[in-house]
Parts: structure tokens; sequence; C-alpha cells
């Protein structure tokens, strides 16, 4: 099964750990915005989130 990834704007991490997609009304204006997170997995030292 052939997969499709979209490309996200400013996603920078050449090794990630993880991420997540979610979405929510934020504005209140009854349509939800999408939420994106990742974190980075930075060799030796601690995950960021970003």
């Amino acid at each position: 099964m052939a997969v499709n990834f979209h490309v996200i704007s400013g996603w920078i991490s050449i090794e990630n750990q993880g991420g997540n997609i979610a979405a929510a009304d934020l504005d209140k204006e009854d349509s939800p915005e999408p939420i994106v997170l990742r974190m980075d997995h930075s060799g030796n030292g601690p995950n960021r989130s970003e």
C-alpha cells in the first residue's frame, strides 16, 4: 500500500522522535483548526517540542 505524506512547512528536524495531530475550534467560529506537534530527537541531548 502506497503512503502519501503531506509536507508541513517549518518541519526542520532531521531525526524525529514522534509527532501528533489534532483539531480543535480555537477561535470559537464553529470550524476546527489543525494542531501539529513534533518531537525532535536531538542525538544525545534531551528531546524538544516546537
